[in-house]
């Protein structure tokens, strides 16, 4: 995990996600969530493209490379490479605010 210095709500934020995608299995990336029309790979990739925008805002560099309006619920790998990648983008670039 990278530190985001005195950012504690983004490294409780981050910390959350973390924790919830940590037990999730293949079986529950189909599930329905309390977003009717969204299943948990879904939320997941919504949660990570927002990782990544904010990440592009503060360095003018990279992006999600799906919309994170319209998640495709489709992931190409598991849920914490999914997720890792872009937590680790948003603590950077939230650290050198």
């Amino acid at each position: 995990m990278t530190a985001t210095s005195t950012w504690t709500i983004l490294d409780r934020a981050h910390t959350a996600l973390r924790d919830a995608t940590a037990p999730l299995t293949a079986a529950d990336l189909g599930r329905a969530t309390p977003c009717s029309d969204w299943n948990v790979a879904q939320v997941l990739q919504h949660s990570a493209g927002d990782q990544l925008a904010f990440a592009s805002a503060i360095t003018g560099q990279g992006g999600p490379t799906e919309n994170p309006f319209t998640p495709s619920g489709h992931l190409a790998g598991t849920p914490a490479e999914l997720v890792e990648p872009a937590l680790s983008a948003s603590a950077a670039a939230f650290a050198t605010v």
